[in-house]
């Protein structure tokens, strides 16, 4: 056995992924799956209470504004864009969410070196951006507007299920190796995101399989999120009989909420682990 652990350290020094296998397991970081499941549910939660609220919020303004000067400006250009922005308040909450967790995530799986707060502000903008812009396609198919839609044809669902994933996807490939560099501080913004491009064309398929836990959290995770959004919509629109249903959409939610972060965790270890290789 002992003549044994020199090939081992050999073969771990050589086969990042093979290292990276003793470290993945979400059970060594309860403290950190907790707060990851803590940002998602303030996501799914606080986004979908945004939806609802943010555009009810600009219309009563807009009444207020028209019973207090005369003036009726809802068919303004101007107020057309308003309601447009308020609508994307799902995917811009979800975003920052999202962004936030993994920032912790990073900041507790990698060494306490000095990070590159610059350049991490600039991702973070980003990402953010990024993430909102890819998620706002899913606006209609949101509540309040979207749970007609929804129930009536739910096929509406998968393809908001699939538009998620591919947005996992994209994140977790772009998200590999940029801030996970920033976090150290071992580069500027612009020399990291040249180095994960560069890491791409070397290795795309190394690259697109790293993203694949955040992928698969991601689907899971959406999944039951438009399963919970669907039951909401048939508590609200069955009368009497339909408040029986909405205690079943928070748990649904909370499980949406861990599948989505243990996706999240499982991909940030072995990103975190092979820039340590890398």
């Amino acid at each position: 056995m002992v003549d044994n652990e020199p090939d081992e350290r050999r073969a771990d020094a050589t086969n990042p992924d093979r290292s990276a296998e003793r470290t993945d397991s979400l059970s060594d970081h309860p403290v950190l799956f907790g707060l990851i499941t803590g940002g998602y549910v303030l996501g799914l939660v606080g986004g979908l209470i945004a939806a609802w609220a943010v555009p009810y919020l600009l219309g009563y303004q807009l009444d207020w504004t028209r019973q207090a000067t005369g003036v009726f400006a809802a068919d303004g250009a101007v107020v057309r864009s308003l309601f447009r922005i308020a609508f994307t308040s799902f995917p811009i909450v979800f975003a920052v969410c999202t962004v936030a967790v993994d920032l912790i995530a990073l900041r507790s799986l990698t060494d306490r070196s000095i990070p590159n707060r610059r350049g991490l502000a600039a991702w973070t903008l980003l990402a953010v951006f990024g993430l909102g812009a890819m998620l706002s396609v899913i606006n209609p198919i949101l509540p309040p507007h979207g749970l007609v839609q929804l129930l009536s044809a739910p096929v509406f669902g998968l393809v908001a299920v699939v538009i998620v994933t591919i947005t996992g996807a994209v994140a977790g490939v772009a998200g590999r190796s940029i801030p996970v560099d920033l976090t150290r501080g071992r580069m500027s913004f612009v020399a990291a995101g040249k180095r994960a491009v560069a890491q791409f064309r070397a290795t795309p398929i190394a690259v697109l399989r790293s993203s694949r836990p955040i992928v698969v959290g991601w689907g899971v995770g959406s999944g039951l999120l438009f399963v919970g959004i669907g039951f909401l919509g048939l508590a609200l629109g069955i009368p009497f009989i339909g408040i029986l249903l909405l205690p079943v959409v928070p748990v649904i939610l909370g499980i949406a909420a861990i599948a989505f972060a243990g996706g999240h965790l499982r991909y940030r270890l072995t990103t975190v682990s092979n820039a340590g290789h890398g």
